[in-house]
């Protein structure tokens, strides 16, 4: 409730950001999950990710399909993911992640081959816990690729997230987003939980070898 009731002040402070409250759910019973989605919503919560079944961490089987059955935004790293679920995926309009992040990157390859099968719609992130993880544009179109992506389906990809990070805060969709756009998820949510969407670019320029930005 403090996040969302500080997003419009942020938001005015820093023009040309506009605020998206949101949460993570990390490492939760999955039982619990769509009670607990419902429940941040109901706090103010406009963006609602849950931590998927990464192979990079003990994360307890169950837990994607939990998150995609309570209607979460995005599912963050969803490691090994199921035919199934990625369909259920693809009906409740439920974004999967392909992660920038090293370990949760491992099964970016299997998560974006589903994804496509399925029909489910698939964003890139940063996943970032300090500046310097935040993508650059060059960077995030080599994770899209490296897991599998045409080009033209990583552009599909840009817009879609462009899209939900407008929807999320209120304004319209935009056009389609090209790899030099302000599209970029990083740009919309920042790691996962919630982040500002920044208008007109990256604003980012300074890169260390990696095609990383450098961090303060």
């Amino acid at each position: 409730a403090a996040a969302a009731a500080a997003a419009g002040p942020l938001s005015a402070a820093y023009p040309g950001f506009t605020v998206i409250p949101g949460a993570e759910l990390t490492h939760v019973p999955p039982s619990q999950i769509p009670a607990l989605i419902r429940r941040a919503r109901d706090l103010g919560s406009r963006l609602v990710v849950v931590h998927g079944e990464s192979p990079a961490e003990p994360v307890e089987p169950g837990t994607n399909l939990a998150a995609i059955e309570g209607g979460c935004d995005i599912l963050a790293h969803p490691g090994f993911i199921t035919e199934e679920e990625a369909r259920l995926a693809a009906a409740r309009g439920v974004f999967l992640e392909l992660s920038a992040r090293g370990g949760h990157s491992l099964a970016n390859g299997h998560v974006a081959k589903l994804a496509l099968r399925a029909g489910a719609a698939l964003l890139v992130n940063s996943d970032a816990h300090a500046p310097g993880d935040l993508l650059t544009a060059d960077y995030r179109r080599k994770t899209a690729i490296g897991a599998g992506l045409s080009e033209g389906q990583y552009l599909t990809v840009l817009k879609a997230a462009r899209d939900l990070a407008l929807r999320l805060a209120g304004g319209p969709a935009g056009p389609a987003a090209g790899p030099e756009s302000g599209g970029g998820v990083q740009e919309s949510f920042g790691g996962h939980g919630g982040g500002p969407v920044k208008k007109g670019g990256t604003g980012r320029s300074r890169k260390r070898e990696g095609g990383r930005p450098d961090g303060p």
